[in-house]
């Protein structure tokens, strides 16, 4: 961003964007895009890839969970941040398809689950119908 904005500083700034924002936001998806890659990351690769001081990095991890793009602890001992899930940053077709899968799967678990209760409640009734015959 910072090699785009040098070249095209005065078109970002005509759209109203404030450098700084972008910078930021930027960051933050470069580390989403880093930590969907690899389920731990060194503190220096992520310092590297954000263009940050290695001190810095607990705050730009901090940060990405706060917003929730990363779902991760931090190793200071070791100095890696472990990735247990991260926001993808293009919804591609894989994506989609892992959705749609999910989403089958659900839906045919709520079948089965509605078949249960109908069965449940066909069997109660005909307990409740024997227990008045009974009476």
């Amino acid at each position: 961003f910072n090699t785009f904005y040098g070249a095209n500083g005065s078109y970002v700034d005509g759209l109203g964007l404030k450098k700084d924002e972008c910078v930021l936001k930027m960051r933050l998806l470069s580390l989403c895009t880093l930590a969907s890659s690899q389920p731990q990351i060194k503190y220096t690769e992520i310092a590297s890839c954000l263009q940050v001081a290695e001190e810095d990095v607990e705050k730009w991890a901090i940060k990405a969970i706060t917003a929730k793009l990363l779902d991760a602890k931090m190793d200071q001992l070791n100095k890696v941040v472990i990735i247990n899930h991260c926001t993808d940053r293009m919804f591609s077709q894989e994506q989609w398809v892992g959705l749609r899968s999910k989403l089958v799967g659900w839906k045919d678990r709520m079948k089965q689950l509605m078949v249960v209760i109908e069965n449940t409640r066909h069997f109660q009734q005909q307990q409740l119908m024997q227990m008045q015959s009974q009476m």
